[in-house]
């Protein structure tokens, strides 16, 4: 078969793709781009939505064994920490991590870049991750999340806000960390927006360390924000996968600070710090 006769049953081949190359019998014919970059896609989601299946169904026999609440709340910390880290991998998503990885219950604040952050993040320890509503409706993931510890908050509703603070206090009184993008919102810019003050009002309240996380992609496309949809931006990051940075900067004892302002100031300052290549 030569390539003019392959061009008329393969979809967007060529001739040009294998110029006077006669296709020898047993042999595959060289895929074009796309297509190839549309199947790794497609096994990627597939390979997501069995782990996250199956993640829940060990998930759910281990919480049965769970003695109280606080040690279903680690379980369930420990168990997202394994299958975000593996997604990572079926993605291609490499980490590389700067500063000590913290351990036990703290406030991890981090700037938002779209959707891969918590994976990458809750892939590098344990925690409890606050994210926005809409993640429970996504293809993949939405179903599994609520129950690996995900508390989710409705932009514009101080109720739903005032349950996810509740959750994290629980979760910090537990001894797991807490993961929150205080921005509420992704960014395209070279630095994180203001932060708000919810998470450090708590944070001041219960004593609890805050860690800064500055989070950069080597690849700019990785980023998700403005109105891009996440099925076209989950395809291309399966297919071409890449480079997460995580800089975690020092602990920061909000007993230091006059103001969950102040606090969330500073926070903001040393992320940006970390983002420009600061230790």
């Amino acid at each position: 078969m030569n390539g003019a006769e392959l061009a008329s049953i393969v979809p967007g081949w060529s001739p040009a793709d294998s110029p006077g190359e006669a296709l020898l019998p047993g042999r595959r014919p060289r895929w074009p781009e796309p297509a190839r970059s549309t199947l790794r896609a497609l096994r990627a989601a597939r390979s997501a939505a069995r782990r996250v299946s199956e993640t829940r169904r060990t998930l759910r026999r281990r919480l049965l064994r769970c003695e109280d609440a606080a040690e279903a709340t680690r379980v369930r910390a420990l168990a997202l920490c394994r299958v975000a880290a593996q997604l990572c991998r079926d993605l291609g998503l490499r980490t590389v991590v700067r500063g000590p990885i913290p351990a036990g219950p703290v406030v991890l604040v981090a700037n938002h870049l779209g959707w891969i952050d918590p994976l990458i993040v809750a892939g590098i320890l344990p925690c409890a991750p606050i994210a926005k509503a809409e993640l429970g409706n996504w293809p993949f993931v939405g179903a599994g999340v609520r129950e690996h510890g995900v508390a989710f908050v409705e932009r514009g509703n101080p109720e739903s806000g005032a349950r996810a603070l509740l959750r994290a206090r629980h979760a910090l009184r537990s001894g797991t960390a807490v993961l929150n993008f205080p921005e509420g919102t992704t960014t395209a810019g070279p630095d994180p927006i203001d932060f708000h003050r919810g998470i450090f009002g708590l944070a001041r309240r219960i004593g609890t360390p805050v860690v800064p996380v500055a989070i950069s992609f080597d690849d700019p496309s990785l980023r998700w924000t403005g109105d891009a949809t996440f099925l076209p931006h989950f395809a291309r990051t399966a297919a071409r996968g890449g480079v997460a940075r995580i800089a975690f900067g020092a602990a920061m004892t909000p007993a230091r600070y006059a103001s969950p302002e102040d606090l969330a100031a500073e926070a903001h300052d040393s992320i940006v710090h970390l983002l420009r290549g600061g230790a």
